[in-house]
């Protein structure tokens, strides 16, 4: 029987919006992160933050993108920090995927930053962008636990 840890808090901003396909895919990794806490009986804090809403550039709302995955990293971080120092091992395995996925979704965020940054406010190239964002599918990788 694994030891809960003392408190986990899980806070998230994913909702559907015109990029509908990743807010599912994020709304999936908090439903999995939700099973583990509820399969062993943890304890968690449902604290909700209004995102910002206006923005003044398109690149503005993918750096508020990225600053959002760098703290979903440190929190996940601080899970498996916590997992460690509880000795929750078999936990520890569980929030592997997440470490994992995360990564990923830090990098994407990133580079979608640095085109940003890159093409600056070229009408061409963010059309360009448009098109190569618009044509991304996401990827559910819905993991049953």
């Amino acid at each position: 029987m694994s030891r809960p840890p003392k408190v986990a808090t899980i806070r998230s901003t994913a909702r559907v919006t015109s990029c509908g396909d990743v807010a599912w895919r994020a709304v999936d990794k908090i439903q999995t992160l939700l099973t583990l806490f509820r399969d062993r009986k943890w304890p968690v804090l449902y604290p909700y933050v209004s995102p910002k809403a206006n923005f003044d550039s398109l690149a503005a709302v993918f750096e508020q993108a990225l600053e959002h995955e760098q703290k979903v990293t440190v929190q996940i971080n601080g899970l498996y920090e916590l997992c460690f120092k509880e000795k929750a091992f078999a936990e520890m395995t569980e929030l592997q995927w997440f470490l994992t996925e995360q990564v990923e979704e830090e990098k994407t965020a990133r580079e979608i930053v640095a085109k940003f940054r890159f093409v600056k406010n070229d009408p061409a190239a963010m059309l360009d962008m448009d098109r190569e964002l618009g044509s991304r599918s996401a990827q559910v990788t819905s993991r049953k636990m």
